[in-house]
């Protein structure tokens, strides 16, 4: 039995991926009825990652050299009228 949940966890371990999370605009921010509480908008995007089990890293500024990371997401912000 123990083998076959090791199999069965191949595909999931394999499919982890060590993503980077570029917040270019950390002051856009607006309250999210769903999460009960204000969010930014990188909020959404990193409690998808954190529950499909991928690793991430954030910061303002991008890094010079993103090979490696798997993903890179740029967050530009939310577009305001």
């Amino acid at each position: 039995m123990k083998y076959l949940l090791m199999l069965l966890l191949v595909p999931v371990l394999a499919s982890a991926a060590n993503c980077f999370i570029w917040n270019y605009q950390t002051t856009d921010t607006l309250y999210d009825a769903e999460a009960g509480a204000t969010v930014d908008h990188t909020y959404w995007l990193r409690q998808i990652l954190a529950g499909q089990g991928h690793t991430f890293v954030m910061d303002t500024l991008l890094p010079s050299n993103t090979s490696e990371y798997d993903v890179v997401f740029a967050m530009c912000g939310w577009y305001n009228c």
